[in-house]
């Protein structure tokens, strides 16, 4: 979404990010999206990426258990975690998890500023 505003606005989801850091060579990130809309308003197809680290070994991305058409993929070519989400109803709000595994010889810190930005 592309939005050119002159006044106050209100984004219609706001994003919460998480990171993590279990091992020295692994970050978890977790993605919360809330839908500031309305109850009777949704969003349809709507697409999140977020750019990784370069200089990774594996990327694995988890949704919570029941989550209904969504779906979530690395894609290796623009190195991007892309979480798609087929109808995103008001007020709901969504999570996602991505489990990167880092090469080991990655500062995990260096590493934290590789990650997005959101799109």
């Amino acid at each position: 979404m592309n939005y050119r505003v002159t006044g106050e606005f209100d984004p219609p989801f706001r994003f919460f990010t998480y990171i993590e850091e279990p091992s020295n060579y692994k970050l978890e990130v977790t993605l919360r999206i809330k839908a500031t809309i309305p109850k009777e308003y949704s969003g349809n197809n709507v697409v999140v990426k977020f750019a990784v680290p370069k200089q990774i070994s594996n990327v694995h991305t988890e949704l919570p258990k029941g989550a209904v058409n969504q779906t979530a993929e690395f894609e290796t070519g623009t190195n991007m975690v892309k979480w798609t989400i087929k109808k995103f109803n008001g007020t709901l709000e969504h999570s996602l998890k991505a489990k990167i595994s880092l090469q080991t010889n990655v500062n995990t810190m260096n590493a934290r500023k590789e990650i997005g930005p959101i799109v």
